[in-house]
């Protein structure tokens, strides 16, 4: 099934991603079937939709009369059957729990019409796993297509082949990905972390590194900030080859993660391009250290430990002892930095002001992909930002 003939899409889970997913997907022009377990878990998912909508809104992004249009493209369901039986694409953002992501699918694949494809929106379980047990055409429909949240603002997708996974698979998620506006990424061979999580795991271990050493957090995350503003992990200019020991630590770290990915068959092309669109984009208004905790040290600590040993080299001690202790971040007041709600919500701000900036230079064309492409939304669906 080629991405021109995809007109439904079943998007499983209420979360934070599955929401965000959803919403782009409607933003594009899709129907959309939002499946929950519960009412509350969909009336959550509703609520943040809502939310980003109206901030779309405040900043000038769509319309207010647009925000109707969109939600109306959005129906809830608690049945996973009538949200799945008339879908051509399945995205699931469930909970990352290999045997529950197996039950769900194994579901879908008696409920699901032959040529829908199930794609599942994961960086920690791999691909081939979940869909052992599906049927064999199915796992030849089967791929990875992992969005950064918050998924409607940041472009990058990785779209992943499992062991069986088709050639027209991966062309009609690739494609499907570039037509809700996103910027996406082909990898044919699956690795743990894939590519972008890989990278800010080995920048956070560095980074964490360092901390051990005795070095100020505050030090090290403006030189890992420097890192992250580096349009190459290949090709360093005289300027940067001239900073700092921490630098220089910093990038040696980073760039021999780059140089894993290279043998994993990725291109340095393509290594730049995701470092650019996730660390350089986050570089705008934090360093890694600062960037973990916002996330949630405890996510950041789940991404690592589903990295095998022949992609890392061990759980940061202090990331270790700080989510041992219950300290995850920003969420409960300390982690690499101490929080307080007034300089949480601030630096959530700052963050949001830095995304939106993207999303716009996004629409004019000067940073990644159109988002948003008009063929499939409305009439005049947003505000022309390259006017």
């Amino acid at each position: 099934m080629s991405a021109d003939h995809i007109q439904n899409i079943c998007a499983l889970g209420t979360g934070t991603m599955g929401a965000s997913t959803a919403l782009c997907f409607a933003l594009a022009g899709y129907e959309v079937a939002f499946w929950g377990r519960t009412d509350q878990s969909l009336q959550r998912g509703k609520d943040n939709i809502l939310s980003a909508l109206k901030a779309l809104n405040d900043n000038q992004i769509i319309r207010s009369e647009d925000i109707p249009v969109v939600l109306g493209r959005i129906k809830q369901t608690t049945v996973l059957e009538h949200a799945a039986r008339d879908a051509d694409f399945v995205v699931e953002s469930i909970k990352e729990d290999l045997g529950l992501k197996r039950t769900h699918f194994g579901a879908l694949d008696t409920i699901c019409r032959s040529h829908t494809i199930f794609a599942t929106n994961t960086s920690s379980c791999s691909p081939t796993d979940i869909a052992e047990g599906l049927s064999e055409q199915r796992q030849e429909q089967f791929v990875v297509t992992h969005f950064f949240n918050p998924a409607h603002l940041m472009s990058l997708v990785e779209v992943v082949a499992g062991e069986k996974t088709s050639g027209q698979t991966m062309t009609t998620a690739f494609n499907l990905m570039e037509y809700i506006g996103r910027s996406p990424i082909k990898l044919w061979k699956e690795f743990p972390g894939f590519v972008a999580n890989f990278l800010q795991s080995n920048l956070l271990h560095a980074a964490d590194d360092l901390i051990g050493q005795g070095y100020a957090v505050a030090a090290v995350d403006r030189a890992a900030q420097d890192i992250m503003k580096r349009s190459s992990l290949f090709n360093v200019n005289a300027d940067e080859q001239q900073q700092s020991f921490l630098h220089t630590y910093l990038h040696d770290k980073i760039s021999g993660a780059a140089s894993k990915l290279v043998q994993q068959d990725v291109s340095p092309d393509t290594v730049d391009h995701v470092f650019s669109l996730v660390l350089g984009l986050r570089s705008r208004f934090a360093g890694m250290l600062e960037v973990a905790d916002l996330g949630g040290l405890d996510v950041f600590k789940a991404i690592r430990d589903n990295l095998s040993d022949g992609h890392n080299t061990g759980l940061p001690s202090s990331l270790e002892i700080l989510v041992a202790q219950g300290n995850f971040g920003a969420k409960t007041g300390q982690g690499f930095y101490s929080w307080s709600e007034p300089r949480r919500l601030e630096r959530v701000r700052d963050r949001n002001v830095v995304l939106f900036g993207a999303l716009k230079e996004m629409l004019s064309g000067k940073f990644g992909q159109p988002a948003f492409p008009p063929m499939r939304g409305f009439d005049k669906p947003f505000v022309n930002l390259a006017a």
